[in-house]
């Protein structure tokens, strides 16, 4: 909610983009961690919003909006992650944003769409609130375990089934984050 916090990134993504102009998406993203702003007022925006993704889509979409200006083709991507899953209330999002929906926390070895655990079927709830919301949906989906890339990983199974359930709600880009990273871990060749 800082305007000299937005004042600054609009200026830096500006500068992005006039650096590689021929690039569509441009990342605007909290951080990998549950942190986030507590002040009175983002505190009484997600508060309003029912979601911490509340100050983050008004963030994009202030963003997005002088972006929109000198760069029309631009597409400004952000994270629906970890406190800012559930998309918001009462803003809306964009035409030239994406949210990147990540599915953070949930048991990868069940179906989303018709799994009966709490956390895959929150991760439905959520993934569908989005379709609702925008018109460019991404998500980001995980395959591997990250605390040991050796172990295998229940979710071979059900991957097709997961990548038909995003497509059913308006997913147009689908990124399965595999074990690449370590040497000879489960399934990463695919």
């Amino acid at each position: 909610s800082n305007p000299e916090v937005l004042a600054i990134v609009t200026s830096n993504v500006l500068a992005r983009i006039r650096e590689d102009p021929s690039a569509k998406y441009y990342g605007v993203s909290q951080n990998d961690t549950e942190a986030h702003c507590t002040c009175a007022t983002c505190a009484a925006v997600n508060a309003y919003e029912e979601s911490g993704a509340g100050t983050v889509i008004r963030f994009v979409n202030a963003v997005a909006e002088t972006v929109e200006k000198e760069f029309p083709a631009a597409v400004i991507e952000t994270l629906a992650y970890r406190y800012s899953s559930k998309p918001p209330k009462h803003v809306r999002v964009r035409k030239n944003v994406m949210p990147c929906f990540c599915t953070f926390k949930c048991e990868f070895s069940k179906p989303l769409g018709t799994s009966p655990y709490p956390a895959n079927r929150a991760i439905a709830r959520d993934l569908s609130g989005w379709k609702k919301m925008c018109h460019n949906l991404y998500v980001w989906d995980y395959t591997t375990d990250f605390r040991n890339y050796l172990f295998p990983f229940p979710n071979v199974f059900v991957m097709r089934e997961n990548c038909r359930f995003s497509r059913d709600n308006g997913v147009v880009c689908l990124y399965e984050q595999g074990g690449c990273q370590g040497r000879h871990a489960s399934f990463a060749e695919l």
